[in-house]
């Protein structure tokens, strides 16, 4: 039998690296037919495969993979409802996403059997995804829930790009509470106590600035 047409050898850990290497070798042809193989293997061990592809040294392999799991709808149904289970929503979403991107027929249909699955949070957070994508009309500001969803897509850097800029936010946010509960109120306290919360506030604001 071909090569092509057989499952991948190993564990999945055996096969995530695997396609580690073949992704280092920058040989798409040779990444996309073995990936074909580990669809090969079924839903289920994907999923548990691509769940050791969480690392960012391997969120370009993860878009391959979520990519070519999409060219199959039926095949992207399963594998989400795989992925569901492992607990890699964000990744889950990604996958219907890549399958109705390019495609806006497909949505409704989509989003049914999801409500159908009862997995309405899903949904909505498919249809505010795809109200990014650029189909000729205004598109929607993607939010932080949204940019967890494309990071595993062709809309990665921007994705990423959004998530820095939420987590800067919330660190800015922290540093503003803490800054405001250590805050020094003059004339209040003994001296020692006074000073101290003087000190605890220029810390705050130090780290607020950085």
């Amino acid at each position: 039998m071909p090569v092509a047409r057989t499952p991948l050898p190993g564990s999945a850990i055996d096969q995530a690296e695997h396609l580690r290497s073949v992704m280092r070798e920058g040989d798409r042809q040779l990444l996309r037919r073995d990936i074909s193989r580990l669809f090969r293997s079924g839903p289920a061990r994907t999923a548990k495969v691509m769940k050791h592809l969480r690392a960012r040294p391997d969120r370009q392999l993860l878009v391959s993979t979520v990519h070519q799991a999409a060219e199959d709808l039926d095949g992207a149904l399963d594998l989400y409802d795989h992925l569901r289970v492992r607990s890699l929503e964000y990744c889950a979403v990604a996958v219907l996403f890549a399958a109705v991107e390019g495609r806006p027929g497909r949505l409704p249909d989509v989003l049914r059997q999801l409500r159908r699955k009862q997995r309405s949070g899903d949904a909505e957070l498919l249809r505010s995804a795809t109200a990014v994508l650029p189909y000729g009309h205004t598109t929607a500001r993607m939010d932080e829930a949204v940019a967890r969803v494309l990071q595993y897509t062709s809309y990665k850097v921007a994705a990423e790009r959004e998530l820095h800029r939420a987590r800067r936010l919330r660190r800015t946010e922290r540093a503003q509470r803490e800054t405001a509960a250590t805050s020094p109120v003059l004339g209040a306290g003994d001296g020692r106590s006074t000073w101290w919360r003087l000190l605890r506030w220029v810390v705050a604001l130090f780290r607020q600035r950085a």
